[in-house]
C-alpha cells in the first residue's frame, strides 16, 4: 500500500504535467501574438488563422485551469489542486519538521557554513543551515514561528484558487460548454487571464516546494517558435 507521501508525490505529479501545459500554452500564445503583432503581411491576411488560434488558445487554457481548480471534484479518482490542498489542511501535513526533513542531510544547527577550495579559490560551502531553511520556511508559509498551523495559508490558497477558477467557468460553461441564451455580463480580458495564470502556477510552485523541496519551473528550456516563421511555410 502507498504511504501518505507516495500518493502525495503521484498526486502533485499530475497537477505539475497540467501546469506545465498551462504556462507553455500561456508563453507559445505570447509569443504567436508578438509575432502577429509585427507582422504586415500578418496584420494584412491573417485575420481568420487569427481568430482559430484565438479560440483554440482560450479553449485549451478554459479546460485546463479547469482540471486543475475545479473545488466541485469529489470522485476519489479526481486530482485537483483544490482537492489536494483540502486533504492535507485535513491531515495538517505541512509542518517546518517535515520540511526540513526534505534536506539530505540534514541542516546542521549552530553551524556557520565553512569555507573550501576550490580551484585555488575560497567559496563558502553551499549546504544551508538549520536557521537559513527555518527562515526560508517562515518567509515561503509567512507565518510566524515554525511550529504554526499553516491552515489560513493554505484557506487562503483555496479561496485564490476559486477565483481563478470563477474567472473561467462561466465561460467554459456558456459559451465552450454549452450553447445557452443567457448573456454572459463579463468576458476576463487576456491580461486578466495571464495574471490568474501566473497566480495559479505561482501556488502550485509553493506546494512544490514546500512538500517535496522541488524547485518546479513548469518551462521547456528548449522552447523556441520563433525558428518555424524565419523560412517560407510554402514554397514558391
Amino acid at each position: 500500500m502507498k504511504n501518505q507521501l507516495d500518493k502525495y508525490q503521484e498526486w502533485i505529479t499530475q497537477i505539475n504535467r497540467e501546469a506545465l501545459r498551462l504556462n507553455n500554452t500561456q508563453q507559445v500564445w505570447n509569443k504567436l501574438t508578438t509575432i502577429q503583432n509585427n507582422s504586415k503581411h500578418f496584420k494584412r491576411t491573417g485575420r481568420h488563422l487569427q481568430e482559430w488560434i484565438q479560440d483554440n488558445y482560450v479553449c485549451n487554457l478554459i479546460m485546463i485551469i479547469s482540471r486543475i481548480c475545479d473545488p466541485k471534484g469529489s470522485r476519489d479518482s479526481d486530482r485537483n489542486l483544490s482537492k489536494f490542498l483540502r486533504e492535507i489542511k485535513t491531515y495538517h501535513y505541512i509542518t517546518f519538521e517535515r520540511f526540513l526533513n526534505t534536506y539530505n542531510p540534514l541542516p546542521p544547527k549552530d553551524c556557520e557554513r565553512k569555507f573550501i577550495e576550490v580551484n585555488g579559490i575560497k567559496i563558502k560551502e553551499m549546504c544551508l543551515t538549520y536557521e537559513e531553511v527555518e527562515h526560508n520556511y517562515i518567509e515561503i508559509t509567512q507565518i510566524s514561528e515554525s511550529t504554526d498551523s499553516c491552515d489560513e495559508m493554505i484557506t487562503n490558497d483555496l479561496i485564490e484558487i476559486k477565483n481563478i477558477f470563477d474567472t473561467v467557468s462561466t465561460l467554459r460553461d456558456k459559451r465552450i460548454a454549452h450553447l445557452t441564451s443567457t448573456e454572459i455580463n463579463k468576458i476576463p480580458t487576456f491580461e486578466e487571464v495571464n495574471i490568474k495564470v501566473d497566480k495559479l502556477l505561482n501556488i502550485i510552485r509553493k506546494y512544490n516546494l514546500l512538500i517535496f523541496n522541488n524547485h518546479e519551473t513548469f518551462e521547456y528550456a528548449d522552447l523556441n517558435i520563433h525558428t518555424v516563421f524565419e523560412k517560407p511555410w510554402i514554397e514558391n
